[in-house]
């Protein structure tokens, strides 16, 4: 019977969805399918023509890149996900800071 190593802290999150998408990334991306959706039923652009067929497509675009951005986008400086970073970034914004200055006897 052969024995597989497992680690104990993964580092990394596990891809469920085909290997590709982690659970993180499918909510994301489900986030920002329902919002294009939204987007067409609050402002339903019917009519004939190019240009309002290009202004649901662009007002869609626009609906999903949010989710896109927070499934896929990484800042590899820190190596954090974008999601991770925002709210890092939040939580430091609402911690209140004291400095004390002491002197030292």
């Amino acid at each position: 019977m052969a024995g597989h190593w497992v680690p104990k802290t993964p580092d990394r999150e596990e891809r469920i969805f085909g290997g590709i998408l982690s659970l993180r990334q499918a909510v994301y991306l489900l986030g920002a399918l329902l919002a294009v959706a939204g987007a067409e039923a609050v402002l339903p652009l019917r009519g004939p023509g190019a240009g309002a067929l290009s202004l649901r497509l662009l007002l869609g675009a626009l609906a999903a890149l949010p989710g896109l951005l927070l499934a896929f986008g990484r800042i590899a400086h820190y190596e954090l996900n974008l999601d991770e970073a925002l709210l890092r970034w939040w939580r430091g914004r609402r911690v209140p800071r004291r400095y004390v200055f002491r002197q030292l006897p």
